[in-house]
């Protein structure tokens, strides 16, 4: 009984590879697409920030609170997205349940660790107007901390490109059916070109 358990589970929450490519890469694409409307929030936010030091100061604190709920929503898409890359189904591949673990592993495990960045900076962004009411200290101690929000946002691109990789050189997929299926999803086509 013990084994008709395990054989009947091991085809559990399989899909096809071409079936796996298109919701890999409807994960990539969606966590791009919002990274990228937070950076441009962000960018603009910054740049608010700067013309305001000089024609209204104090509004300085308004663009830093924006900024923090900026930062903290990145925040939430990455936790979103990590948790999204982990529950992605098995390749119906020779080593869909070691791409699966490496996956949940590795692009998950970055996933969250950007999250964390993110949050640390929404943290140092939510500090500035409790430890200061001088809009120009405030200004600058803003620019500390977008440092790490933008050191978070660069790593968005290496933390997805690393995982992929990693798991190209392990070799989990000798017959190359999911690198033909990403290449074929239309859905990748964004990833993969």
């Amino acid at each position: 009984m013990l084994m008709l358990t395990s054989a009947a589970t091991s085809t559990d929450n399989q899909v096809s590879p071409k079936r796996w490519a298109s919701s890999f890469c409807n994960v990539l694409t969606g966590y791009a697409d919002n990274m990228k409307s937070v950076n441009s929030d962000i960018e603009d936010t910054t740049k608010n920030v700067e013309s305001a030091v000089t024609s209204d100061p104090t509004k300085v604190f308004d663009y830093i609170a924006e900024l923090a709920d900026e930062v903290g929503h990145a925040a939430k898409i990455s936790a979103r997205a990590a948790d999204k890359v982990r529950a992605l189904p098995r390749p119906q591949v020779g080593g869909g349940t070691i791409l699966k673990r490496s996956l949940a592993r590795a692009l998950g495990g970055g996933l969250d660790d950007l999250a964390a960045q993110f949050r640390k900076a929404q943290s140092e962004f939510e500090r500035i107007p409790k430890e200061t009411t001088d809009p120009t200290t405030a200004a600058l101690r803003l620019a500390s901390a977008a440092s790490d929000a933008e050191s978070a946002l660069e790593g968005v691109g290496s933390t997805i490109s690393s995982s992929l990789e990693n798991l190209n050189a392990k070799n989990i997929d000798p017959k190359h059916l999911l690198a033909r299926a990403l290449k074929a999803a239309h859905a990748c086509a964004p990833v993969f070109g």
